[in-house]
């Protein structure tokens, strides 16, 4: 499968980011092979087992693992790399920035899942042309995260509005259980809203062009006695 086949008018997804910046996506948009739904099945039963992110401050209500690789779009190749350290400055992130974070790495089996690889190597194919002449590939950060709440809410986006500090963003939602809220807002520099989705079913994806906008997440409300929980892969793109 070419990595452009992943999601239907895949031209019209890169046009959007290239002109307004961002483009949301369906989940009807997303095709997944009939010979990738065992490894489906393996990538989303990865969420239930992530660790809590020992990094957060306020609460216990964000689980997360982390993995970075290499994405060559020209080959449609996507190879996870040494794990390593993901900084976000105090500017991008005043909640916490400023300090290297050292993540749980994601297990070999789930760092090479054929799933996870098919996303990667769509996005990196979508954001390539939007890097300019010099891209000759992208080093690429994925998270796999949940945000949990219960008698209090948990926030996808505790540093408000803000951008993630790198080239492209490329916010992947697995699925949700038992809580409401987690709108994605989108905003130019001046402030000014300019698009907001709830990301809603199996993929339904946000990509954008973080050097242009600016992002924020609400806060996710339960009303069920043992709680709830959203689930993302959150993945960022930089050009080398």
């Amino acid at each position: 499968m070419r990595a452009q086949d992943l999601v239907a008018d895949p031209d019209e997804v890169r046009r959007r980011v290239r002109e307004a910046g961002y483009a949301f996506v369906p989940s009807s948009a997303f095709r997944v092979q009939e010979t990738r739904q065992a490894a489906l099945e393996d990538l989303l039963a990865a969420w239930s087992t992530l660790p809590l992110d020992p990094y957060l401050r306020g609460g216990a209500y964000r689980r997360r693992r982390h993995g970075v690789y290499r994405c060559d779009p020209q080959g449609e190749e996507v190879t996870p790399i040494e794990q390593r350290g993901y900084f976000q400055s105090v500017e991008h992130n005043p909640f916490v920035g400023g300090t290297e974070r050292t993540f749980a790495a994601l297990p070999t089996d789930l760092a090479t899942n054929p799933v996870l690889l098919d996303l990667l190597r769509f996005d990196a194919w979508l954001f390539a042309p939007l890097a300019g002449a010099d891209c000759h590939g992208f080093l690429a950060h994925v998270h796999l995260v949940r945000v949990t709440a219960d008698n209090q809410p948990g926030r996808p986006s505790p540093e408000g509005v803000h951008r993630d500090g790198f080239d492209f963003i490329a916010l992947h939602h697995i699925g949700r259980e038992g809580v409401t809220g987690g709108t994605t807002s989108l905003y130019d520099h001046d402030g000014s809203l300019v698009g907001q989705q709830t990301l809603s079913g199996r993929f339904a994806s946000l990509y954008a062009d973080d050097r242009r906008l600016r992002h924020d997440v609400s806060d996710l409300v339960t009303d069920n006695p043992t709680g709830g929980h959203r689930d993302m892969l959150l993945t960022s793109y930089t050009p080398i």
